[in-house]
C-alpha cells in the first residue's frame, strides 16, 4: 500500500487492494478525478479478463513545478532562509492562511518566521561586529547571532507540528554537540563572506 506519494513520479497500482489503500490515504472516491499531484490516469488495463483494472498515474511537468515553487516547494524553502525575504515568505503564508482559514499555511510562516529569524540574526551580528572589530568581531557576531536565531528556530518549531518543523528540530531534541557544530559553522562562514 502507498502511503506517501509526494515524491513519486509515477504510481502504478496493479490491484484494488493498492488502489483502494491510496484512495483511503487521499480521501478520494474511485469514481473521482484523482487530487493533485497525480490528476490524470495515463493507463488503465485489465492484464487478463478476470483479474482487476491497473491503474498508473503519471505526475505532470506541471505538477512538478507547483511542487517546486509551491507552499513546500525547493524554491520557497530556500527563500524562507534569506535574511529578511524569509520574513515576506512568512508574511504571504500568514495571510494564506488568514484568508483561506487553513492551519497548515499557520504552520509555514511559523517555519519561514523560524529559519529567516535565525539568518538574519545571524547576518546582522556578522555586520555589526565587523564593523566594530573586524574579522573577529564578525565571527563573534556571527556565533551570537547563530545561538540567538538557533534558539528562536527550536522555539518556533515547538509550535508546529513535525511535518512543518525545519531540520533545527525542538528542544525536545536538543543535541548539544549538533547546536556547537552549527554555531561554529556559521562563525567559520561569517569570516569566508
Amino acid at each position: 500500500m502507498v502511503t506517501d506519494v509526494s515524491s513519486l513520479d509515477v504510481i502504478d497500482l496493479a490491484d484494488e487492494e493498492s488502489y483502494a489503500g491510496l484512495e483511503k490515504t487521499l480521501s478520494v472516491s474511485s469514481s473521482s478525478v484523482f487530487p493533485q499531484p497525480f490528476q490524470s490516469c495515463i493507463d488503465q488495463t485489465r492484464p487478463d479478463r478476470t483479474g482487476p483494472d491497473r491503474f498508473i498515474f503519471r505526475r505532470t511537468s506541471t505538477d512538478k513545478m507547483a511542487d517546486f515553487f509551491g507552499p513546500d516547494g525547493s524554491f520557497t524553502k530556500a527563500a524562507e532562509k534569506i535574511p529578511v525575504v524569509g520574513h515576506l515568505a512568512a508574511a504571504g503564508h500568514g495571510i494564506a492562511g488568514a484568508i483561506t482559514g487553513d492551519d497548515d499555511h499557520l504552520q509555514r510562516a511559523r517555519r519561514a518566521c523560524g529559519t529567516a529569524t535565525k539568518s538574519t540574526l545571524v547576518t546582522a551580528g556578522t555586520v555589526g561586529g565587523a564593523l566594530v572589530a573586524g574579522p573577529f568581531g564578525a565571527m563573534a557576531g556571527a556565533t551570537v547571532g547563530s545561538i540567538g536565531g538557533q534558539c528562536a528556530e527550536k522555539g518556533i518549531n515547538h509550535a508546529n507540528d513535525k511535518k512543518f518543523q525545519t531540520s533545527a528540530g525542538t528542544y525536545d531534541n536538543f543535541n548539544a554537540a549538533d547546536f556547537a557544530v552549527e554555531t561554529a559553522a556559521d562563525a567559520v562562514r561569517a569570516t569566508k563572506g
